[in-house]
C-alpha cells in the first residue's frame, strides 16, 4: 500500500495548487520550453502533464515541409479538449490504450503552397486527412478539424484562445525555468497542497482492497479483533497464530490484494510500536492493536502500489 511517508518522499516540499489562463501562444510556449529541455535530455519528457498532448520534435535534422526552417527542438500537433473527451467511446482509446481514431478530421496539407485553400495555417507538420468515404467513429477519421493522437482525437489549440492551467505554486512563479508563466497576472494560489490533493484523489478515485469483502468475511474481521482483546502477542502475532490464519483464509477465498494490504500495512504500521520498552505488556498491546487496525483500514484504503521509479500503480480490487 501506498503510506504517508511514501507522499512525502514524492512531495518532500509544501508547494500548492495554482491555476492560471493563459493563452493559445503561452501553451505553445511553454510546450516548446519543456520540448527543448527535454531534446537536452535525450528527448524524454521534462515535464508531468495531463489534458493536453502534443509530439515533441527532438530531432534538429528534421527539415521544412515536415516542421518549419529554424523550428527545431519544439512542440507540434498540441491538442487540448476534443471528441476524446466528450465521446470517449468513439474517439477515445480502445480497451488495450490504443486510439480508435486512423485518420485526422482536417483537409489541408501542411507545407502547400500559402493560400491554397487545402494548406494549413499550422505548416510545422503535415496531417494524414481522412481518405474519401473515410467514416468518423472508430476505427476511422476524427470529427472534422481535429488530429489524431496516441490518446484519441483532440481539438488544435489557437493561438488566441484562452485556456486554464493548473501547476504547482514553483513553476507558476516561474521556477525551472518557466518565465512564461512568471509574469501572468492570472495567477490564484488556491493554497490546496499537492500532497493532500493527490491523496484525496486516490480516495475518491480508487476503490478500497477490501470493497468486495461480503458479509462473511466481516464477521471473521469482527472475530479477529475479538480475539485481539483477549490474547498476548505470542498468541496473535507469528505463524500460524490469529493474525496470520486471518491473513490466510482471506488468500484461500481469493480475496488476495486485501489479504496482501493487510499483511503489509500491518508490517509497516508495528513500526510505530518501537519507541515502547522491550518485553513490555504496553508494547505488546500496541502492536496487535496496529494489526487489527491494518486489517481494517484495508478495506477501503486506495488499492494502489509504489513502484521503483516512483510512480503508483492501481490494483483493481476483484478477486483474482
Amino acid at each position: 500500500p501506498i503510506t504517508e511517508e511514501m507522499m512525502y518522499n514524492v512531495f518532500p516540499f509544501e508547494n500548492t495548487i495554482t491555476t492560471l489562463t493563459v493563452s493559445g501562444a503561452e501553451v505553445k510556449t511553454l510546450l516548446d520550453y519543456v520540448t527543448l529541455r527535454s531534446a537536452r535530455r535525450g528527448c524524454s519528457a521534462q515535464a508531468q502533464v495531463a489534458g493536453v498532448t502534443f509530439v515533441m520534435n527532438c530531432n534538429d535534422h528534421v527539415v521544412p515541409p515536415f516542421k518549419d526552417a529554424g523550428s527545431f527542438e519544439t512542440a507540434h500537433r498540441v491538442t487540448i479538449g476534443g471528441a476524446r473527451l466528450t465521446d470517449p467511446n468513439r474517439y477515445g482509446v480502445d480497451s488495450d490504450g490504443k486510439a480508435v481514431c486512423q485518420y485526422d478530421g482536417v483537409t489541408c496539407n501542411s507545407g502547400g503552397t500559402p493560400g491554397d485553400p487545402d494548406t494549413c495555417m499550422d505548416t510545422i507538420e503535415p496531417v494524414k486527412s481522412c481518405p474519401a468515404g473515410t467514416e468518423f467513429g472508430a476505427g476511422g477519421c476524427c470529427p472534422a478539424g481535429e488530429l489524431c493522437t496516441p490518446l484519441g482525437c483532440g481539438r488544435p489549440i489557437t493561438m488566441l484562445s484562452s485556456y486554464t492551467l493548473a501547476a504547482n505554486d514553483y513553476i507558476a512563479q516561474g521556477g525551472s525555468g518557466f518565465r512564461v508563466l512568471q509574469f501572468n497576472t492570472t495567477q490564484f494560489n488556491t493554497g490546496i497542497p499537492l500532497r493532500d490533493s493527490v491523496v484525496d484523489f486516490l480516495y475518491i478515485n480508487y476503490p478500497g482492497c477490501g470493497v468486495d469483502l461480503t458479509s462473511t468475511e466481516i464477521d471473521e474481521l469482527n472475530a479477529l479483533i475479538e480475539a485481539a482483546s483477549t490474547q498476548t502477542l505470542a498468541q496473535f502475532d507469528g505463524a500460524n497464530k490469529t493474525f496470520m490464519n486471518y491473513v490466510d483464509s482471506m488468500k484461500d477465498k481469493d480475496f488476495t490484494r486485501y489479504a496482501s494490504c493487510t499483511e503489509d500495512l500491518g508490517v509497516q504500521m508495528k513500526k510505530d510500536c518501537e519507541a515502547l520498552p522491550n518485553n513490555t505488556d504496553e508494547k505488546d498491546r500496541c502492536k496487535i492493536q496496529q494489526l487489527v487496525i491494518a486489517a481494517q483500514i484495508c478495506i477501503d484504503i486506495p488499492c494502489v502500489e509504489a513502484k521503483e521509479d516512483g510512480r503508483m500503480d492501481r490494483i483493481f480490487p476483484q478477486s483474482e
